[in-house]
């Protein structure tokens, strides 16, 4: 009996090294899964994802992972997609998860149990890369698309004997590019959408064998196993659809439910795919309201066989002349979709329903060849009046800093907007709206906002009222009353040196249509801009007068001596501080406000070079400096202070600054690189 085995053994040996086409007979290194248990709802469950994505692209073809919804913080709120499924609850329940973001790196005991924190996850992984595999696995998949029959066929070999006389082949699917919305997505940027949504990699979708896998045995030295498995793929699971070509199959061996040995994984070849180009236009979404303009987010998706990197769409609204808009971009693999913003497209005549028809005419610079799935169809309401004045009553919760606000005018310009709120605070904010079509944004980049806003006009009329969760963006559209205007003028600055230049800004009510300035001593003297920026060459005071006009009439200003221009060449001026109490104050402006390259220069001369002596600062609250330079003895620092890193600054070893002798000083940040120049050399 013990040589028929021996010649079984054998058999079987030699039977592998033949049939075998996908899987390696060499001896190989183990291959890592990192299991993450996470959630929609779990604030610090982007980290973890994170953590798979970094280790998954350090480790390509060696290094994969699963992200498992499961548990308390799985389960969707108004709005969110359902990602959880019986084989992720099971495993969970086995696995005793009770903290999200909780990881399994090959299941295995690595001293504490089979849970690890994040920060643990990638350390595990590298060392199970160096620990040798007693068996290899390899699969490939095909998807019919017009059937969405999947076939995976899993190979397995063994390269020396297991310990154990049955082990596991567990095949799961799994999906990515899932978008919704997920909270602390900031924590990893790079799953985050334009519109302020996330996109969920390597979700687990279904299991293609048991919860805890099929048998494998024997399990000795030699012995090749040949596993192919089908599965018809559904259009969605819990509404959350499934396209094709976001799907990847894994597969992995352990011992039992615990201990994997090693995983490996493909993504489905895609089969029987009737067209090369073509594009289709699944949904559009729309603002509810808009006039004279209206943006759209549509989602397309290839059902073709080739990438696509251009796509050209046509726009008409109500049955008006159609506009084009063309999108390029990166490639946009088969059965997979996007996200297409859609620019402001301009029409006249709003009506209380508006139709939106958008329509792929092109797809990488050639005709759609399936016209049949090219269009789609939304409606908007038209805009309603109110009176004036509008204004804004906010109030923020605990994440203000996701709160965001914008008003556009009828031409989509920015004219007023508003960010940097605190938390659990209330605002009451009047809108820069005159006469005319507004649209009124509001944006909450982490998609739950627990506070509440309304605009209200000047009869008080509720124009939008919003408490609670929005998503990441809200837009409200509203006109109002034309009338003849009054004259009003604006600008950035009404004091300057000469040769400075000045934007004035029309600060007129009523709707003005036309203009017409004339700037004594400017250059141009005249304009019929509405916002026109002029230059003043020589020193003195001079007048501005503005025209405005609309169909109800007209009204004129003047502003008298209104801009003063100084000279340049003034020469042998400066300011003397007593060393204990002297300061100049500029008013605060959102001038000051930089967060990005800075360069400050100033001319000093030290009555003394003993202690610290402030040249120049930015202050906010408690006497703190955003940005500030500095005397200490004899040398200069420059710095900045982060509410994340608190205060970071650079100094000088050397300036060779001399009492009663004037310094010219330049202290530079350009987002790399702090530095500080003396009298031209850096120091």
């Amino acid at each position: 009996m013990k040589n028929i085995l021996i010649l079984i053994s054998i058999v079987i040996a030699s039977l592998s090294i033949q049939a075998q086409t996908i899987v390696s007979t060499s001896p190989e290194k183990k291959n890592a899964l990192i299991e993450d248990f996470t959630g929609v709802n779990c604030g610090f469950c982007p980290y973890g994802h994170k953590e798979i994505a970094q280790f998954m692209a350090a480790h390509p073809g060696d290094g994969f992972g699963i992200t498992i919804h499961q548990g308390y913080y799985a389960i969707p709120g108004a709005g969110q997609p359902n990602l959880q499924t019986a084989v992720g609850d099971a495993w969970g329940e086995y696995f005793n998860v009770n903290s999200w973001p909780a990881g399994m790196v090959n299941r295995h005991d690595w001293g504490s149990g089979y849970l690890y924190q994040l920060n643990e996850w990638q350390g595990y992984g590298n060392q199970v890369l160096m620990q040798d595999s007693y068996v290899n696995v390899a699969c490939e998949a095909t998807i019919d698309v017009q059937t969405r029959e999947l076939t995976v066929h899993v190979e397995t070999y063994y390269t020396n004997n297991s310990p154990q006389s049955t082990n596991k082949l567990n095949v799961a699917m799994l999906q990515s590019n899932i978008k919704s919305t997920q909270w602390g997505g900031w924590f990893n940027p790079d799953a985050l959408t334009p519109d302020g949504q996330y996109l969920h990699k390597h979700v687990l979708r279904d299991m293609l064998t048991d919860t805890w896998g099929v048998d494998l045995s024997p399990t000795t030295t030699g012995t090749f196993i040949d596993n192919t498995f089908t599965y018809t793929i559904p259009d969605d699971y819990i509404d959350v659809p499934v396209r094709l070509g976001d799907l990847v199959i894994v597969s992995f061996i352990n011992d039992s439910e615990v201990e994997m040995t090693t995983v490996n994984g493909t993504i489905p070849v895609l089969m029987n795919i009737q067209y090369a180009n073509d594009a289709a236009v699944k949904s559009v979404e729309l603002p509810e309201s808009g006039c004279s303009y209206i943006t759209s987010k549509t989602v397309v998706q290839n059902t073709g066989s080739v990438d696509i990197t251009s796509i050209t769409f046509q726009i008409s609204i109500n049955g008006g002349t159609p506009e084009s808009y063309s999108w390029t971009g990166d490639a946009l693999r088969p059965y997979t979709a996007m996200d297409v913003y859609v620019p402001a497209v301009f029409f006249d005549n709003g009506e209380d329903q508006n139709e939106y028809v958008i329509t792929v005419t092109a797809v990488n610079g050639t005709t759609d060849e399936n016209p049949a799935n090219n269009t789609s169809t939304g409606t908007f309401e038209g805009a309603d009046e109110y009176a004036l004045p509008v204004g804004l009553h906010l109030e923020t919760d605990d994440n203000a800093w996701g709160t965001t606000w914008e008003l556009r005018d009828g031409q989509n310009n920015v004219i007023q907007a508003g960010d940097s709120y605190g938390n659990n605070s209330t605002y009451n904010i009047s809108l820069n709206a005159d006469a005319g079509c507004y649209t009124f944004i509001m944006k909450d980049s982490d998609g739950f906002f627990f506070g509440s806003y309304s605009l209200t006009d000047g009869d008080n009329n509720v124009i939008i009222s919003v408490n609670g969760a929005f998503g990441n963006i809200k837009t409200t559209a509203f006109t109002l009353p034309f009338y003849a205007p009054t004259a009003g003028i604006g600008s950035s600055t009404s004091i300057l040196c000469e040769g400075g230049t000045v934007q004035f800004f029309d600060a007129s009510t009523g709707g003005a249509t036309s203009w017409n300035w004339t700037f004594e001593g400017g250059d141009p003297p005249t304009s019929t801009e509405k916002n026109p920026e002029v230059v003043y060459y020589n020193p003195g005071t001079y007048d501005v007068s503005l025209e405005v006009s609309n169909s109800f009439g007209s009204d004129e200003i003047t502003l008298e001596n209104y801009i003063s221009v100084y000279s340049l060449s003034y020469g042998n001026r400066a300011l003397e501080f007593n060393g204990i109490d002297n300061y100049v104050e500029a008013t605060d402006e959102s001038a000051f406000d930089i967060q990005d390259e800075i360069t400050l220069e100033c001319w000093f001369k030290p009555g003394s070079l003993s202690g610290m002596q402030g040249l120049m600062s930015k202050n906010y609250g408690n006497n703190a400096h955003p940005y500030q330079v500095r005397l200490v003895d004899n040398e200069i620092v420059f710095g900045f202070y982060s509410n994340t890193i608190g205060w970071q600054s650079i100094q000088t070893y050397g300036a060779n600054l001399t009492v009663g002798q004037w310094s010219h000083i330049a202290a530079v940040y350009n987002m790399s690189a702090m530095k500080i120049y003396v009298n031209g050399v850096q120091k």
